[in-house]
């Protein structure tokens, strides 16, 4: 039986290559997007309609613990695979940032799984450092998507600013269409890894500097509510109200945006208004419950 050739090798490669990732992220007719995006939209919906949610009030009880730590488990699981299926994607794509932001946002989630529920204090020290290893690791797959970039690209903008490979990524989604493309992985990788960069740091608490990533961003990307809603929301959780307003206000002042994300911000900005009143009574309540000895 004859060799193979160096060139029918490399082919049978490359099939098995296209294969795997019609498998992993592209699917089957009836699944369009399979794999690792699966597992990062049902780690959404997880922490969104179970005791994940902060909104969705938890409390002390063993039932009520049992639940937390199940939904946590089950979104710690498909975190933990949409990691893995992102890791192999770069193995054989890793010249393709996107991927990397990717799997920055899979560890990233997965670093707010490292949470314990409140009544549980014995493990919370563990919880603070795998939360911060998750981070850091989410953190330097964002710094390898901009190791390349350079303070002169802002004045590239709008029209000359280096964006994400259109074949790179046709070579991972052959059956998608350019606008399908788009939707799934925004080739403004910069915009994006500025954005993702600022809502790390933000969480790390640890950059004094956070703010001028999301500032970046921003100017990378105008027109992307996503930016204003991560960074009006950092301004909120840090108790930076007067920022967050005016952040919440540009949103919905910004004609460049569609008008159901006007609507949105200003449902947000009122909820979050409402926030701040309950906060400052139950410090005032805290207050005149203190008793001087």
């Amino acid at each position: 039986m004859a060799e193979a050739s160096p060139f029918e090798e490399l082919s049978s490669a490359t099939r098995k290559q296209r294969e795997w990732v019609n498998r992993m992220l592209v699917g089957t007719e009836d699944h369009e997007v399979d794999g690792a995006l699966d597992h990062l939209r049902h780690l959404s919906e997880i922490k969104a309609t179970t005791f994940m949610n902060p909104q969705n009030r938890l409390g002390t009880s063993k039932g009520d613990m049992e639940k937390f730590n199940q939904a946590r488990n089950q979104a710690i699981e498909e975190a933990d695979f949409a990691i893995s299926d992102f890791s192999e994607a770069i193995n054989f794509f890793p010249t393709c940032s996107q991927l990397y932001l990717l799997r920055g946002e899979a560890f990233r989630a997965r670093a707010q799984l490292s949470v314990v529920a409140k009544a549980d204090y014995s493990h919370s020290e563990l919880a603070s450092s795998t939360k911060t290893a998750f981070l850091r690791r989410a953190l330097s797959d964002v710094e390898h998507v901009l190791r390349f970039w350079e303070p002169r690209f802002v004045e590239m903008l709008p029209n000359k600013l280096p964006m994400g490979s259109i074949e790179d990524l046709k070579t991972i989604f052959p059956k998608k269409t350019e606008q399908q493309i788009d939707h799934l992985l925004p080739r403004n990788v910069y915009a994006k890894a500025w954005l993702q960069r600022g809502n790390i740091r933000a969480d790390l608490a640890c950059y004094a500097s956070w703010k001028s990533d999301f500032e970046l961003a921003q100017k990378l990307s105008p027109a992307d509510p996503q930016i204003y809603l991560t960074f009006g929301r950092w301004l909120w959780r840090k108790k930076e109200w007067p920022e967050a307003r005016e952040k919440y206000e540009e949103a919905i002042n910004n004609d460049n945006l569609p008008n159901e994300a006007h609507d949105f911000f200003a449902g947000e900005l009122q909820n979050l208004k409402d926030q701040q009143i309950a906060y400052q009574e139950e410090l005032q309540r805290n207050k005149n419950a203190c008793t001087i000895l």
